[in-house]
């Protein structure tokens, strides 16, 4: 029926996007291990929200002996490229990735506030945040926040809490930004070396009625282990789909995708091109997105619990 295979040739598509999206999760991940791309736009939020863009202010609160506790050893990759960083807080070492908000105000107002523990009201707290120098990065904010307090220590600490939570979400929107133009190009590079052609793809799926049931039977089978790119490659190589790259077989030897027929009389006009780089930057695109999505939507289309 045209529904059903329709439907056949959608469950196809959606597990080779798993697929390409478990490959590029996995590398994602190593990659932003090794350059501590959370603790660096941690860090970069700080400095520009917290401490208003005050670059010689993050060396004293990084130091702080509750965020050094925190803070991983760093790989040597890491270290190489954060020494190279003319802003970094602590040149060379890595910077931890996530700082408890109690922690964060704890250590916040004894490298900036060192009076601050000596108070016991809030009316206290307030003379001694105005006391500090007018030009120190944290006194207008924290005179904002402390003020709005409902006059107990506590609310003023919960309300720089609120502060930084809220200057959380906003590196983690930035960061999650991020990783996924990270992860479209390396999407658009597994597309490219693997062959992996969306249009391709579909027209087999659609035109191979064998072959789409033994795509429909592997999708109905996979059960998503620990994202790993060499256990996404193999699924890709067993399902025999028009993935990959063949020698052409004529005097002049050319690489040539597989979907293509390799011989010299094959004619590769732009169209064909278009086509071909269109089917890659779809599943690029697709395979961006992260596995997990790709993963519940392959059990509703598949009926699975």
């Amino acid at each position: 029926m045209l529904g059903t295979a329709i439907l056949e040739v959608a469950i196809g598509l959606v597990f080779v996007y798993l697929l390409v999206g478990l490959v590029c999760q996995a590398i994602c991940s190593k990659v932003s291990e090794w350059l501590n791309w959370r603790g660096r736009d941690l860090e970069a939020g700080i400095r520009d929200y917290i401490l208003q863009g005050n670059v010689d202010a993050l060396p004293a609160f990084y130091r702080h002996p509750l965020i050094l506790s925190l803070t991983p050893k760093a790989s040597p990759l890491a270290r190489l490229l954060n020494t190279a960083r003319p802003t970094g807080a602590l040149r060379g070492d890595q910077t931890p990735a996530y700082i408890p908000a109690r922690t964060f105000v704890l250590a916040l107002l004894d490298t900036f506030v060192p009076n601050a523990g000596r108070a016991s009201t809030v009316d206290q707290l307030v003379g001694v945040i105005a006391a500090l120098p007018p030009i120190s990065p944290v006194r207008a904010s924290l005179l904002g926040l402390v003020t709005q307090a409902d006059r107990t220590i506590e609310q003023s600490r919960g309300n720089i809490e609120n502060w930084f939570d809220a200057v959380m979400e906003q590196v983690s929107r930035e960061y999650q930004t991020n990783m996924w133009k990270l992860a479209f190009l390396i999407a658009m590079m597994v597309s490219v070396v693997l062959n992996v052609d969306s249009l391709a793809i579909a027209d087999r799926l659609w035109r191979d009625s064998a072959e789409r049931a033994l795509v429909v039977a592997a999708a109905q089978q996979f059960n998503q282990p620990a994202p790993g790119s060499q256990m996404a490659v193999a699924e890709l190589e067993r399902l025999e789909l028009p993935i990959g790259w063949d020698i052409s077989s004529s005097s002049e030897a050319w690489v040539f995708p597989r979907d293509w027929l390799s011989s010299s009389n094959d004619v590769v006009d732009a169209s064909r091109l278009f086509r071909k780089v269109l089917g890659w930057f779809l599943t690029a695109f697709a395979g961006a997105q992260e596995a997990p999505f790709w993963f519940d939507l392959l059990k509703r289309v598949t009926k699975r619990e």
